[in-house]
């Protein structure tokens, strides 16, 4: 198995929302890539390996770039702004920020062990109480199914994420 692009969607929560028995007036998106190893990540042989083969491939060079065309694509089409590292205590302790906004470095084990460019995409803060609302709504019909438009919007911000980097990669292969 060889995937070119591996795509992890989750949706967030405020952090500064816990016990996240209300809603919260914060909304950011953000997503993570390979990196951030700490030095009790490198005790286990298998990581190691893992540690190597970032370093070694352009994996997260091309991680970074369809997250960047994904935090694109929250902000212009879902008008979710991408997270500044003050907005989750996470983003300031186990994380490195990339050059791009929204885009952090983040040794999860999904981010270490999927062999591939990757994507794991927060599109937003799913205890905001507008994105509660709309992701409550049936307001959509997609495929004879009533469902959120929000979640077709979700799907459509990455859908138009991964067309960019694919056209990229294609445009950079014929270089």
């Amino acid at each position: 198995y060889n995937p070119h692009l591996t795509v992890i969607i989750h949706y967030n929560v405020d952090e500064k929302n816990n016990p996240w028995k209300k809603t919260t007036i914060n909304n950011y998106s953000m997503c993570f890539i390979g990196g951030a190893f700490e030095e009790n990540d490198l005790n286990k042989p298998v990581n190691k390996v893992h540690f190597l083969r970032l370093l070694l491939t352009n994996q997260i060079e091309n991680s970074k770039k369809i997250s960047h065309y994904t935090i694109q694509n929250f902000e212009n089409n879902l008008q979710v702004s991408a997270a500044k590292t003050n907005d989750a205590k996470y983003l300031q302790t186990v994380c490195i920020p990339s050059e791009n906004p929204g885009v952090y470095c983040r040794n999860l084990l999904l981010t270490r062990y999927v062999i591939s460019p990757l994507v794991y995409g927060e599109s937003m803060c799913q205890d905001n109480y507008k994105e509660c609302q709309l992701l409550s709504r049936n307001d959509y019909e997609y495929k004879k199914y009533k469902v959120p438009r929000r979640i077709y919007e979700v799907a459509d911000a990455y859908f138009n994420a991964i067309m960019m980097y694919f056209k990229d990669i294609l445009k950079e292969s014929k270089e």
